[in-house]
């Protein structure tokens, strides 16, 4: 008879046992770290709403968790994205708290050269995921919140899922310009599209509008420059882009190019193992790769913080 939490189980195996493979299959730079976060059931319902509301309705009809009240500054609605299960500077879930506590440490690390190899542009992240729904704006806005609630680390959060904006619905600024209209040349300097939050350490920057090419815009020598320029000038700063599914669009595949490190943020119980080694197979060797399993829940409904691996030639040298 299965336990309750059988099916999160076989979901962990699956994820391992495509880990080990990778480990098996991977070039001598490869570097993969695997890690966990879970959601409580109800909170998370609420949070989807948001979060992949691309599938249920137009992102400019979701209720935006901020208020804008200038062309440079959004104020977080905190009490608006607590309630939809999102973390918040005081939110009372420890458990979810130290969760992303977890998951950000080894991401710092690599970002401030702490590491026992140097990840070139570390402080530059990519959060994905291999198909739509599986949390990946959720993911990217509770880590940045995180990040910013380090005493010594600022951070950036882009958008640049360009097709479906669904952070710059949540933030509240879809009809503002943003990373697309820097790209094609409709804005001119970087400081037009940043906008300072009531969080003192983050700021964030819009999709912007539409654009017919914006495969073309994200590839351009502009975005290289671009994410070259806040690598170097921002060193001390995290650079985090909310990019679309890598296995749904080559928007994030694109984008993986830029940084020192990816984000692949699976579904429990409904990430299929060959989706997960697919949507790895599309990122560089030469990157780190964290995967964080979300909506899982451990045993006897414990929360799921997972385990920290390194593989290839970083692992070869911690022995």
């Amino acid at each position: 008879m299965k336990r309750p939490d059988d099916k999160h189980e076989t979901s962990m195996n699956t994820i391992e046992k495509a880990m080990q493979q990778l480990k098996s299959s991977t070039t001598e730079d490869k570097k993969v770290i695997t890690a966990a976060a879970r959601t409580e059931p109800e909170r998370q319902v609420a949070a989807e709403q948001i979060v992949e509301a691309g599938r249920l309705a137009d992102s400019n009809n979701i209720s935006p968790a901020t208020t804008t009240t200038s062309a440079n500054y959004c104020e977080l609605d905190f009490n608006e994205l607590s309630r939809k299960g999102f973390l918040t500077p005081d939110i009372p879930d420890e458990s979810l708290r130290e969760e992303y506590r977890v998951i950000k440490r080894p991401l710092l690390n690599n970002a401030r050269g702490k590491s026992a190899v140097p990840v070139a542009q570390g402080n530059l992240i990519v959060v994905t995921s291999a198909m739509p729904g599986e949390g990946k704006t959720y993911n990217s806005l509770n880590l940045a919140i995180s990040f910013a609630t380090e005493h010594d680390t600022h951070v950036l959060l882009i958008d640049g899922d360009v097709v479906k904006p669904t952070l710059t619905a949540i933030l509240g600024l879809s009809d503002e310009p943003g990373l697309t209209d820097l790209l094609s040349g409709k804005i001119n300097h970087v400081s037009d599209i940043l906008y300072k939050t009531n969080m003192p350490k983050l700021t964030v920057i819009p999709a912007g509008k539409h654009h017919a090419h914006d495969t073309e815009l994200l590839s351009s020598d502009k975005m290289r420059h671009l994410t070259e320029e806040l690598a170097v000038r921002y060193s001390d700063r995290i650079v985090m882009f909310d990019a679309p599914p890598i296995l749904a669009t080559s928007h994030a595949r694109v984008m993986a190019q830029y940084a020192g490190q990816i984000v692949l943020v699976v579904e429990a119980g409904k990430t299929l193992e060959y989706s997960i080694k697919d949507a790895i197979s599309h990122i560089g060797s030469d990157k780190v790769v964290g995967v964080v399993l979300n909506k899982g829940r451990g045993a006897f409904g414990t929360s799921y913080y997972g385990s920290y691996g390194t593989y290839g030639a970083q692992a070869s040298k911690e022995k």
